[in-house]
């Protein structure tokens, strides 16, 4: 069989780290090096049990093998996972602060009266005119897209360039997991773009690409169909976590073999703990409220289909009361805190007697 440039590369970054025995027989020391990509890192602890499944499983395999990640916040995914961890995408540096010393104040840390009363006015007029000449304005706005347009795609570039130096030496880098084939959050120059773009670095980085158990949809834009079509071609495996998710990625025209299996974290373990003991032997009932169609977050918002949802749990949690069960809400991402906020204002208002909301309903914050 005839060996592809690609599998040409693995083995030369195999034989770099064979050893020779003292019988003169090789014996490969092979490490593995492994990159767990996703758009992680926001603290949605469904998506933090995808990649800390997908370490578990694969150090099980091979206890020696070396993982990486690769996530929307890798100083987070760094911290949770105990792995090293890189950007996906661009991360503008952080602002100094240039007024450590106190010696040079800004204009914002001087009282009122002491700022430039000539400079400020000065402006005021300046945007003044440029609102009330809209065919100016626009003019003026056009080397500004210009500039921040080329600045945007020269920082683009450096990265691809920093990213491909990063992956030349992974044997293999998995997308796992999740919803990534999608478009209503960030458009098709969200997650459909840095899918692309990854899977030719991984390629061109002479890297495996996998996409373990990723679901699809909602995927709306012609150019997202691309991107993850494109994507999806250079990957040397491929499966979804359902039998939806496979059917819209044949609709696009992906053809090749792809498979259907659960999502990874269904294979994370936990140690057994004692059950926590109750008086009563009535089930306690955990509730994870999402902030679906809620405007401070959800891609699609509508109030009052949230009014509804956040109702109807209400509702639900009060029947569980009465009953007297124990219940406790609970959140799996920090927008799911507000959610609670509001179930509870509602329960506050139901006459509920105070021994039940304080003794049998409790919140669980988790990070």
């Amino acid at each position: 069989m005839r060996k592809t440039n690609q599998d040409n590369g693995i083995e030369k970054k195999r034989h770099l780290t064979a050893n020779t025995t003292s019988d003169n027989h090789q014996e490969y020391s092979i490490r593995l090096k492994i990159g767990i990509f996703g758009h992680y890192g926001n603290q949605n602890l469904g998506d933090e049990s995808i990649i800390k499944a997908a370490i578990n499983n694969f150090t099980c395999l091979e206890p020696k093998i070396s993982i990486r990640s690769y996530s929307l916040n890798p100083q987070d995914s760094q911290d949770r996972h105990k792995v090293p961890a890189f950007p996906i995408r661009y991360l503008a540096p952080k602002k100094a602060d240039h007024n450590t010393s106190g010696n040079y104040p800004n204009e914002s840390d001087l009282p009122k009266n002491q700022v430039n009363k000539n400079k400020v006015s000065l402006g005021n007029k300046l945007v003044g005119f440029l609102n009330n000449t809209p065919l100016l304005k626009k003019i003026v706005k056009i080397p500004i897209h210009i500039y921040t347009l080329s600045k945007e795609i020269i920082q683009e570039i450096c990265f691809c360039c920093s990213s491909y130096k990063n992956a030349k030496d992974l044997h293999l880098l998995v997308v796992a997991g999740s919803n990534q084939f999608l478009d209503n959050f960030g458009g098709p120059w969200g997650f459909p773009y840095t899918l692309f773009k990854w899977a030719i670095i991984a390629k061109l980085a002479g890297s495996k690409l996998a996409f373990a158990s990723v679901g699809a949809g909602p995927l709306d834009s012609s150019l997202s169909k691309f991107f993850v079509k494109t994507a999806l071609f250079f990957s040397d495996y491929t499966s979804v976590r359902d039998h939806q998710s496979k059917m819209l990625l044949k609709s696009i025209g992906f053809k090749r073999k792809s498979t259907v299996f659960p999502d990874i974290a269904h294979s994370l373990t936990f140690k057994k703990t004692q059950m926590y003991p109750h008086a009563s032997l009535l089930p306690v009932v955990g509730i994870n409220p999402m902030p679906v169609y809620d405007r401070r977050y959800w891609c699609h918002t509508d109030d009052s289909k949230y009014s509804d949802y956040i109702s109807k749990l209400a509702i639900f949690v009060e029947l569980l009361l009465r009953k007297n069960h124990k219940v406790f809400l609970f959140n799996t991402m920090p927008k799911d805190l507000l959610v609670i906020e509001d179930i509870i204002c509602i329960l506050k208002k139901k006459s509920l007697p105070d021994n039940l909301l304080k003794s049998n309903l409790s919140v669980e914050k988790s990070h």
